[in-house]
């Protein structure tokens, strides 16, 4: 009786770790304009036409870029319009290219622009190009305050020790609260 109990521990605990390491590959993200700035501080300054592209540069401060999120602010009917993004290497060649339907861009906070992981990033300057079929008015990327920075963030994908840890305190916490319970309510 005690080594099959000693066996089903051993293996819920392993099998905790083993959920909370992979729990713990999550994403993370860098904002790439002064943080100092509140949300409505930010300001709508670049519109973005029917057909034309609007482009901002940046530098990869981390490995496996996952996103880009963008700040904007739409009005209007946008239920059949589409924003298309494209993500270019400096050189201009084409890493990743994604649409979302303009209705789905959140007014007045981030909204997420994903593609598959770029592995080997850091250190490297992207091309975020972003072009939708909207009247130029409708969807209004924000910029800092002062200056032409975007408001922009990107995603990265990484493994972090503390989201295991609390993890795999949470699922230890439960199971020996079921083990508890149990024994209280056994017959």
């Amino acid at each position: 009786m005690k080594k099959k109990r000693i066996f089903c521990l051993t293996v819920v605990l392993i099998a905790i770790l083993v959920g909370g390491y992979f729990y713990a590959n999550v994403e993370k993200k860098h904002a790439l304009y002064n943080t100092g700035f509140e949300n409505q501080q930010l300001q709508p300054n670049v519109n973005t036409e029917p057909g034309k592209s609007v482009e901002y540069c940046f530098t990869c401060e981390h490995s496996k870029l996952s996103s880009i999120w963008i700040f904007a602010i739409t009005k209007g009917d946008l239920k059949n319009h589409s924003l298309d993004y494209t993500l270019l290497a400096k050189d201009g060649s084409e890493l990743a290219k994604g649409s979302i339907k303009a209705n789905k861009i959140k007014s007045g906070k981030f909204t997420s622009l994903d593609f598959d992981t770029i592995e080997d990033s850091k250190g490297k300057d992207y091309i975020i190009r972003v072009t939708t079929d909207c009247a130029p008015t409708d969807v209004r990327i924000c910029t800092e305050p002062v200056g032409d920075k975007w408001a922009i963030r990107y995603g990265y994908r990484t493994w972090s020790l503390e989201t295991m840890i609390v993890f795999d305190f949470l699922a230890l916490f439960l199971v020996a609260f079921i083990v508890v319970l149990q024994k209280l309510f056994r017959k």
